[in-house]
């Protein structure tokens, strides 16, 4: 049986574009034109294709998979298939981790509105961050598209992650150095981690949730230093905020982010 190179994409799965990419790299061999200029692929070429794509199923890249197509020892297949199995282990641990996040997320998303304003004492989780923006300072373009790429491999468990230094807040200025961060339990890829991250190790602090518009941000880290205040604590490092919900309000852009604040003993 022959098959046109469209009949080929439909059985395979895949594009024309696709299988001539193929075609070049090696992985199956261009057929000869017809007397009518038409190419036709036989069984065996599509049933290698098929190979390419079920390997590729199983997580492998297109040159492994290409690799493995055309390897002429079953043994070394064999060998080279086993590291699947356990990358497919760690996809499996990461989505089970973003289910669980996702879960979280929206009980954080559906109380954000009941829990505004509240402040509660608690723990600020370890976390790893990396700054964009803040004041002059635009640090996000030395980092290389490869760098950015691994943080946002990690998304949703990475998240937008504005800050507010310690050295601003109390002198009463409210600068936000945006960036991203990831909690130090939902970290998977550690070759983020360079001279570029900021650790914050887990720390008390001071919990609420505000209504984060630019417009309300002295407002909310005044509230969170009267409620230290009040209770004979004082602040003790940079102030982090996280996104908990997103909607629209008469058409503009209502946030709500939670804030940690962390504290310590006035001396």
């Amino acid at each position: 049986m022959q098959y046109s190179i469209g009949d080929v994409a439909k059985l395979i799965g895949t594009s024309k574009e696709a299988i001539r990419y193929f075609e070049r790299l090696g992985y199956i061999d261009p057929p000869d034109k017809t007397e009518s200029g038409y190419r036709h692929y036989d069984v065996y070429t599509s049933g290698v294709l098929r190979w390419l794509r079920m390997y590729r199923g199983y997580g492998f890249t297109l040159h492994e998979a290409g690799a493995l197509v055309q390897s002429s020892d079953s043994a070394q297949v064999s060998e080279a298939l086993k590291p699947g199995i356990e990358r497919l282990k760690e996809k499996i641990a990461f989505l089970t981790r973003i289910e669980q996040n996702l879960e979280q997320f929206i009980a954080e998303m559906e109380s954000a509105p009941k829990r505004e304003g509240n402040i509660v004492l608690g723990v600020r989780p370890a976390l790893y961050r990396i700054s964009f923006e803040y004041r002059d300072q635009v640090y996000f373009k030395k980092y290389s598209q490869s760098y950015m790429e691994r943080w946002h491999s990690q998304v949703p468990l990475v998240k937008s992650t504005p800050l507010f230094h310690y050295e601003d807040v109390v002198s009463g200025q409210y600068s936000i150095d945006t960036g991203l961060g990831i909690f130090e339990k939902d970290l998977f890829d550690r070759s983020i981690l360079d001279e570029n991250v900021q650790y914050y190790p887990e720390h008390p602090c001071y919990r609420a949730v505000f209504n984060a518009s630019a417009g309300k941000r002295a407002r909310n880290i005044q509230t969170l230093l009267a409620a230290m205040e009040q209770n004979g604590h004082t602040l003790a490092g940079d102030i982090m905020t996280r996104p908990l919900a997103l909607w629209s309000e008469n058409g503009q852009p209502r946030y709500y982010h939670e804030f940690f604040a962390p504290y310590c003993e006035k001396s």
